[in-house]
């Protein structure tokens, strides 16, 4: 908290028996560690050139408050993780797998929470997959929700990714805005459907997604610094690291004045503005000195 150290203390629960003959060692009996998060039982054993450790717990999110203070109000669920440790001390082989159980996230200052349900994620030395992610935004005043969707994975070199395939589909929340972006939005609500995927090789993805609004349950936004609603009804946006382009975007502005169409492009480079060409069409505009 407030850039403090917080020490993380890991004591041993039950007796550790290690048998060693010659470069062998083997832990007699699995010994459970507490730590600052729940306990994890450690098994196995080898040599230094070929390791055969067995590595498995629970781990509630709700004792890691105290680390997260300063980002969190709340914190809660269950992460059950399992990893087997191979290879040699100087070319560890890692393989393992974390499954997401009703975790809840309540950010410093917000009214909603984030919550993944379920999920499931694995890894080795060479992969990382993503299974039955869901993303859910919740706001406790009102009936206001969505969900979005993770799946896909990344190939790795040695935890370094190389090429990546995840896609992200469902509802973006303007809840969710408030949650990842409070520095660019002072207020957000409604929804819209938002489709990412991110693909290509390299240590960051290609980006390629689309935003469509709805007015049925429209996004409204008000960016910090502009001081007006904004709120979009019609249209869509499609967008990558280097391009966002507005398709016939309709809305609102300060809900007085009517937005009839905003088309154009805008080209970013290292995901700043470089060069804006938009046609924008509005109708009775507030002016206010």
């Amino acid at each position: 908290a407030r850039g403090r150290p917080a020490p993380i203390r890991l004591r041993t629960r039950t007796p550790l028996k290690v048998a060693v003959v010659g470069e062998r060692f083997q832990i007699e009996e699995k010994v459970v560690v507490e730590g600052p998060a729940g306990d994890f039982s450690l098994g196995g054993g080898g040599t230094l050139a070929a390791l055969n450790l067995d590595v498995e717990g629970a781990v509630s999110v709700q004792l890691l408050e105290p680390y997260f203070r300063s980002k969190f109000e709340e914190l809660d669920g269950e992460l059950t993780a399992k990893a087997k440790l191979g290879g040699s001390l100087s070319e560890p082989r890692l393989t393992g797998s974390v499954i997401l159980r009703d975790i809840a996230i309540k950010p410093v200052g917000q009214d909603a929470s984030v919550k993944v349900p379920t999920g499931k994620i694995e890894f080795t030395n060479d992969q990382l997959s993503i299974t039955g992610v869901s993303l859910v935004v919740e706001d406790e005043f009102s009936s206001e929700s969505a969900e979005l969707t993770i799946g896909g994975g990344v190939k790795l070199a040695d935890f370094e990714p190389r090429l990546w395939a995840v896609q992200i589909d469902g509802q973006l929340a303007g809840k969710m805005l408030l949650v990842f972006a409070p520095e660019a939005f002072s207020a957000a609500s409604g929804i819209a459907d938002l489709s990412i995927a991110l693909l290509g090789t390299g240590t960051t993805p290609d980006i390629d997604g689309r935003i469509e609004f709805d007015d049925e349950n429209p996004l409204t936004l008000v960016p910090r610094g502009l001081r007006r609603e904004l709120t979009m009804t019609q249209g869509a946006l499609t967008f990558t690291e280097q391009l966002i382009e507005f398709e016939q975007v309709r809305g609102w502005f300060d809900d007085e004045g009517r937005i009839t169409d905003v088309t154009g492009e805008v080209e970013l480079r290292d995901l700043r503005p470089t060069e804006i060409d938009i046609s924008v069409s509005a109708r009775n505009v507030p002016f206010r000195v």
